[in-house]
């Protein structure tokens, strides 16, 4: 098999976990249950994450530069002065953090804020998601 066919297997391999990420993420909203809603969350991210590791692979091997999230982040705040620890606060005050800590850690919980409601996905103390508007997406 030719190196081209193996990149585009690849290719094709990260657009089939999209896609999975993307049903995982319609059936959370379906999910009445939290904490199966928040499972299905975790594994929509995992599986993201697995496809962009997938294209930064393809990426780093035909050459191009690939930019890290920490690269944009840092872009962010030092070229448009964002302050990060404002971003941080508003996207878990401390009562989310007090009611994360009660829930053992880890938590999937819907944070009323001044730019509009949002749900945060805790794992082990750790915000590992965002999502607008106080739904999951």
């Amino acid at each position: 098999m030719s190196v081209h066919h193996k990149r585009q297997r690849e290719r094709t391999r990260a657009d089939r976990l999209d896609a999975r990420a993307a049903e995982l993420r319609a059936q959370s909203k379906q999910a009445i249950v939290p904490g199966v809603r928040a499972q299905l969350l975790r594994d929509a991210a995992r599986v993201s994450e697995r496809a962009d590791r997938i294209r930064m692979a393809l990426d780093r091997t035909e050459g191009r530069v690939v930019v890290s999230d920490h690269a944009v982040v840092r872009y962010l705040e030092r070229r448009y002065g964002m302050d990060l620890d404002a971003i941080r606060a508003e996207i878990a005050p401390p009562a989310v953090a007090s009611a994360v800590v009660a829930l053992g850690g880890t938590a999937q919980i819907d944070v009323p804020a001044k730019h509009g409601p949002h749900t945060v996905v805790v794992k082990d103390l750790v915000v590992v998601t965002v999502y607008a508007d106080g739904a999951a997406s």
